[in-house]
């Protein structure tokens, strides 16, 4: 397994890319913005991702995820109990000056 990292979005929030280099597949945890620099890594590395994965619904973890998402039909990943918050990112970032786009629903919901 490898780990790539990048800083992403006004906050500077850490998105990782975690993948297998024998068979490309990839996870994307925290897609926080930036979306066209998370693709230019993956599509670099030939990666398929299979997996969005989000620690949380601030919006600042989550502003490139349709993106993503549209892009490599990665299934979107979150904690039941965020998934709510999901739909309300981009209020969310209004309060603090700032824009992103909505997120999709959830594909599956996470364990912890």
């Amino acid at each position: 397994m490898q780990i790539s990292r990048l800083v992403v979005g006004p906050l500077q929030v850490n998105c990782y890319i975690v993948y297998d280099d024998k068979t490309k597949e990839a996870i994307v945890i925290d897609p926080g913005d930036d979306a066209q620099d998370i693709l230019h890594l993956v599509n670099g590395k030939g990666l398929k991702v299979r997996y969005i994965v989000n620690t949380h619904a601030h919006f600042d973890h989550v502003g490139a995820n349709k993106q993503l998402k549209d892009a490599t039909g990665a299934e979107l990943l979150i904690h039941e109990a965020d998934s709510v918050l999901l739909g309300g990112t981009a209020n969310q970032a209004r309060m603090f000056g700032m824009t992103t786009a909505s997120s999709p629903k959830a594909d599956r919901y996470t364990l912890e």
